[in-house]
């Protein structure tokens, strides 16, 4: 599984200063890449570690926006976009996981 220390020492990450919130992170996008997988991702592997390591940080990043789709109370409407939007996850997820992996439509 991926670890703080492999996002450190081997992925070269610099985003997350923190155990606890790179792990934060990390589960976000473990749940991420099981969700867009055909197949249960070898979380050993170390492409499959690096995709976890590259969308923790992209979470990080995106962290503080609110994932309201549309609200529309008295006549005000409001619409917030989740800061990390699922195009650029993917588009990380398609770097470092080879196709065959992936949901057709992904």
């Amino acid at each position: 599984m991926t670890d703080f220390e492999y996002y450190c020492e081997e992925y070269g990450g610099i985003e997350l200063a923190d155990e606890e919130e790179f792990e934060r992170m990390a589960k976000k996008a473990r749940l991420f890449i099981k969700h867009v997988t055909y197949t249960e991702p070898d979380f050993e592997d170390d492409d499959v570690r690096s995709c976890v390591c590259a969308l923790a940080e992209i979470y990080a990043q995106n962290n503080t926006v609110t994932s309201i789709v549309r609200e529309k109370i008295d006549g005000y409407e409001a619409e917030y976009e989740d800061g990390a939007n699922e195009k650029i996850l993917m588009h990380t997820v398609k770097l470092y996981l080879p196709p065959v992996m992936l949901y057709r439509g992904f």
